[in-house]
């Protein structure tokens, strides 16, 4: 009799969103194409709700992120044990799943993939148990497990054969087979085994129009709100000088590189055909970084896919030509582009000057007016607490958020967090007295991230004007989005 094929279980844990995740959808195209079985276990399917990210705020909102962001001593300790119970909340495992696993691995897997976010540890902890007791290896993947202590960390959960934190596509068959089979992993890049050996360091990947179409066949497309298509158009950042930024330094986002335009126009078409849908969520990290395929998607959008809508983030620079100028936002949004985000961060120059923004205060005002003027929904992220920041830039964020109020849709506050790898971090580390105020650094490696103090947060003034950015934060908050935008509420 002929040999069945190896049989993959893939549990994908991104709870975060309300369309299939991409890098899911990559690996099972990657698999099938190599002659794989696969079967994904996907928790929305059986009833697990996902996350959602934004909406329109009402007064309980805006009362939790009062408490949430408030740095008065007396509130601090209640505040850090609320904190912790919600925490541990959220992150147990919910017993759906570990249900559902226990009927995936009755059908004989040969092999267990895992994608998952650090918030997820418990639950990976579970999945790894129950496969171990059954004899199936489990290999595990996800954005930050290219740094060696968040790797090393996790790869110490019993159960589970190998950490895997690099671009998988050109050689995940092998890899597969190496695990079922009881190989040395470590002879892949990015692999990390129980023990702590590991393989040689990650490669960007190169060659993306080689990767095949992303497969969302499993995904329970009846389940979501809207019928939405993730893709991307390239990998990395075109900019990626800021300071505070994490994802830059994540699995994909080494270094930019970015696809064809009749690559991406190719997928558009084929997954709208695919999926019934014309809606589409591009998950660049800077969706302007290849000014060639911005061009392309606004001057071939409507042609390969008459009517498509769709999103994405772009990076408002300051440093020639961004893409983004009155005519060409008109003329995005005539191509479908609704809705688009973009890192405000604050409204001091001296701010964006200090995290290398690459961005002016007067730039990003244009860009606002021009924008609201196409039609385009504009969501914006703003933080806090960056290191030399005073109560007197906060107050400048304040101000400019009231001027262009009008003009955004939605902001999403964040207090400043170090996390490893990042531009601060490294120059944090050699040489901390460049960084007055900022102290008692220290890194928990299963979320990979950091508590610190830092000392201006907890004056009189700081707090005043942080009441009022939460003010003004809710105040634009309160508002519905755009009709054209209203699909994709939620969704950044």
């Amino acid at each position: 009799m002929p040999q069945r094929p190896p049989r993959i279980l893939i549990v994908d844990l991104n709870f975060f969103a309300r369309f299939p995740t991409l890098c899911v959808g990559y690996l099972v195209a990657v698999l099938r194409r190599a002659g794989y079985e696969v079967e994904i276990l996907s928790p929305l399917a059986f009833g697990v709700p996902s996350v959602v990210r934004e909406k329109v705020e009402g007064p309980l909102d805006h009362l939790e992120r009062r408490i949430s962001y408030s740095t008065r001593a007396w509130i601090d300790p209640p505040r850090r044990m609320l904190s912790r119970l919600r925490s541990g909340w959220r992150r147990r495992p919910d017993q759906r799943i570990v249900e559902e696993l226990g009927r995936s691995l009755s059908r004989s897997p040969d092999l267990v993939l895992i994608s998952t976010y650090l918030e997820r540890y418990p639950l990976c902890v579970q999945i790894c148990e129950a496969a171990r007791k059954r004899g199936v290896p489990v290999l595990l993947g996800g954005a930050s497990f290219n740094y060696p202590e968040v790797a090393e960390f996790w790869s110490r959960i019993p159960g589970l054969n190998a950490v895997v934190g690099s671009e998988v596509e050109e050689y995940l068959p092998q890899l597969v087979d190496t695990a079922i089979t009881g190989g040395d992993l470590t002879q892949y890049p990015g692999v990390v085994v129980p023990g702590g050996a590991a393989g040689p360091p990650p490669t960007p990947l190169a060659r993306l129009d080689d990767v095949p179409f992303p497969d969302f066949s499993d995904f329970p497309w009846d389940l979501y709100p809207n019928r939405i298509i993730p893709a991307i158009t390239g990998r990395g950042c075109g900019w990626a000088a800021c300071k505070f930024c994490h994802d830059v330094h994540t699995v994909n986002g080494r270094t930019f590189r970015s696809r064809s335009v009749d690559n991406v126009l190719d997928e558009l078409a084929e997954q709208s055909n695919r999926h019934a849908s014309k809606s589409f969520n591009l998950l660049d990290i800077k969706l302007n970084s290849d000014l060639d395929m911005w061009d392309g998607l606004i001057g071939g959008m409507q042609e390969r896919v008459p009517g498509a809508q769709w999103i994405g983030t772009v990076h408002v620079g300051n440093r020639g030509r961004n893409g983004l100028s009155r005519d060409e936002l008109f003329a995005a949004r005539e191509a479908g582009f609704v809705r688009t985000t973009f890192g405000l961060e604050s409204g001091s120059q001296r701010v964006l000057d200090s995290i290398d923004k690459g961005c002016d205060l007067e730039g990003n005002a244009e860009f606002l007016s021009n924008a609201s003027d196409a039609g385009i929904s504009v969501r914006t992220t703003v933080f806090h607490g960056w290191p030399g920041e005073t109560a007197e830039d906060l107050e400048k964020t304040n101000d400019y958020l009231l001027v262009n109020a009008k003009h955004i849709d939605r902001v999403r506050p964040n207090r400043f967090n170090v996390r490893p790898g990042t531009r601060f971090h490294n120059e944090y580390m050699q040489d901390p007295t460049a960084w007055p105020g900022i102290s008692n650094i220290e890194f928990d490696w299963e979320v990979g991230t950091a508590s610190y103090d830092y000392a201006p947060m907890v004056t009189a003034d700081y707090r005043r004007a942080m009441r009022r950015f939460l003010g003004v934060i809710y105040e634009i908050n309160r508002k519905p989005l755009k009709d054209d935008a209203q699909q994709f509420d939620g969704l950044m």
